[in-house]
């Protein structure tokens, strides 16, 4: 690392950020894994090497396949409280200072584990970091759109009748190429009728037929990884009108094979048109990476100034769903850090 580069990684550690596109889940690492494996299955052979070998992915559908037999390796609600403070403690290594964490409970749920203390188990480990570090983290309930309609408005119902305080939206994920978002049109009106706010992946797969149908059919706010917008088109003045924020998530694209390479990411492309993007890790844990990491990798590949990243961070800040007394908390403390 030459002397600029390592000089811009200093500052990116030093800036407080935010995180929009993260799954629980997403935060396993493999030695994460391990332990809850040989935690319920003290007889097993299963070696760090073996699990590491399924962090490589091939293609998106492998990477799925991996995230699966993570998720079966969740015995108890306990294992989530244990995930929820792993990955709380990780985003305090990266100074996030907020994160609309996304959870899947359906995966949970429907393995005998009971949503209220699941729901508790998250909420607990999340307020025991809370109390120690200035982090505060909310979550976004994802509807596994594999699965259907009835199971989307099962997981929206869940997030309706959060006790906690801390679920304040959901989305949509999944398989955008045979699921796409009109099916579930219905849920999302319903989630909205909560007062849920609204996210969809889209664009990550199935590109710009894929967004267009998240904004106009579920009235999303924000996009997850949305590749392959295109100047002058539809979907770019939808973007603009509806003032759409784009979760970017450049190290995800490139380890489930979605693109080739970081300069495939059209990162750089959507700053310069001035888009409203955040920048993501989406699961640190299966891709070996982190949000610094992510930031480090677009500020070497762009030649982004410390303004830039700055504006990047504040972008991201203006797509959370906190309240604007929060927002502009945020904000400044952010704004402090420019020369």
């Amino acid at each position: 690392m030459n002397l600029a580069l390592s000089q811009i990684s200093k500052f990116i550690h030093q800036l407080p950020k935010v995180e929009l596109h993260l799954h629980l889940e997403g935060c396993v690492t493999p030695e994460f894994w391990l332990s809850l494996i040989q935690k319920h299955q003290e007889d097993s052979h299963i070696t760090l090497e073996n699990l590491e070998k399924r962090f490589v992915f091939q293609s998106f559908f492998d990477f799925m396949d991996t995230y699966r037999d993570i998720i079966f390796s969740f015995q108890e609600p306990e294992d989530i409280y244990h995930l929820t403070k792993f990955a709380m403690h990780h985003l305090v290594s990266q100074k996030i200072r907020y994160c609309e964490m996304m959870f899947t409970p359906f995966f949970f749920v429907k393995r005998g584990l009971p949503y209220r203390e699941i729901l508790n188990a998250i909420d607990s480990a999340a307020r025991e970091v809370e109390a120690d570090h200035p982090i505060k983290m909310s979550l976004i309930f994802d509807g596994p759109r594999n699965f259907g309609a009835e199971i989307v408005a099962e997981v929206f119902e869940m997030a309706a009748g959060d006790h906690t305080g801390r679920v304040i939206g959901v989305g949509l994920g999944g398989d955008e190429l045979n699921y796409p978002a009109h099916l579930f049109q219905k849920e999302f009106e319903k989630a909205h009728s909560y007062g849920l706010n609204l996210i969809a992946h889209a664009g990550e797969t199935d590109g710009e037929k894929s967004m267009i149908d998240a904004i106009q059919k579920l009235k999303v706010s924000r996009i997850g990884h949305g590749l392959g917008i295109t100047k002058g088109s539809r979907l770019e003045a939808l973007i603009r009108e509806k003032n759409i924020t784009i979760d970017l998530c450049p190290g995800s694209n490139l380890a489930t094979g979605v693109i080739d390479s970081l300069e495939d990411h059209p990162f750089g492309k959507y700053y310069q048109k001035a888009y409203t993007i955040s920048l993501n890790s989406d699961d640190p844990g299966l891709f070996k990476t982190s949000l610094n990491q992510e930031y480090l990798k677009m500020a070497e590949l762009h030649k982004l100034s410390e303004k830039d990243l700055i504006q990047v961070i504040l972008n991201g800040i203006s797509g959370t769903f906190l309240p604007d007394s929060d927002k502009r908390i945020l904000s400044t403390e952010v704004e402090s850090y420019l020369s």
